[in-house]
């Protein structure tokens, strides 16, 4: 299984290239401060092409990778990113029910491959994701999710409340996870077309985000920790919904 670092571009020239020729990258790392005229090109196609830079110190650029890197390194895509519609006109020609996992702020590489794991066998349709802030889908995520990040569409979004505005336009219900209110997940209906909203466990779900959902969940629990790993989280609710869709009333 290939590493983050099999899927490393760097040097100006050839991050310059592959911009050009619109390759997709997770994000780019580039030296501060940026005085160099190449480098402030590749910042301004990156911008252009909606992927994440991130300006790091030199002594960050040298701990992955010794090479000459001339002060910029690029994670090229290890996946092919869908369109949210693309996705949803495919489930309604198939005759099925839509079933969508939104993640906020999900940063933990092994949470998210965890997460695609549980969405491959639980029949999700698509991850949603943001273009910022989401984990780095490099071969680590790969590897973690034991490659059902090869067979579950992921759909990258510049914001998240765009796509939960299409989502509100297209009759789809979105719920949003809440440890502090809301209704209990079996109280949800998700025998209707879903869209399901997890945050992070450390900040839970963005409150604009959260504003943008129909309704609110929480998963109710006796112990005394008020929350779960956000991977058992997602396996729970996703559960739940193939059990409302597949076992009748």
């Amino acid at each position: 299984m290939a590493s983050s670092e099999d899927y490393l571009i760097y040097g100006r020239h050839p991050i310059l290239e592959a911009l050009k020729e619109e390759k997709p990258f997770e994000k780019l790392l580039v030296q501060k401060p940026t005085t160099a005229p190449e480098l402030k090109q590749i910042i301004t196609l990156a911008n252009a092409a909606g992927i994440p830079v991130q300006f790091v110190p030199l002594q960050k650029l040298n701990s992955i990778t010794r090479k000459n890197h001339q002060g910029v390194i690029g994670y090229a895509s290890v996946l092919t990113y869908y369109l949210i519609e693309d996705i949803l006109e495919k489930v309604y020609a198939d005759g099925r029910t839509p079933l969508f996992l939104i993640l906020d702020q999900i940063t933990d590489v092994r949470n998210f491959g965890a997460i695609a794991r549980s969405a491959e066998c639980l029949g999700a349709d698509a991850i949603v994701v943001p273009a910022k802030g989401s984990a780095l889908l490099s071969g680590d995520a790969m590897k973690a999710s034991a490659g059902a990040l090869n067979k579950v569409p992921i759909c990258k979004v510049r914001f998240l409340t765009d796509a939960i505005d299409f989502f509100n336009l297209n009759g789809i219900q979105v719920y949003s996870s809440d440890v502090k209110g809301g209704k209990p997940l079996s109280q949800c209906d998700f025998t209707v077309p879903v869209a399901v909203i997890l945050g992070s466990e450390e900040k839970g779900v963005s409150p604009s985000v959260a504003a943008k959902a129909n309704a609110r969940f929480y998963i109710p629990m006796i112990g005394e920790l008020d929350s779960l790993n956000v991977s058992v989280s997602a396996g729970i609710v996703l559960y739940e919904v193939q059990r409302q869709r597949t076992i009748p009333a």
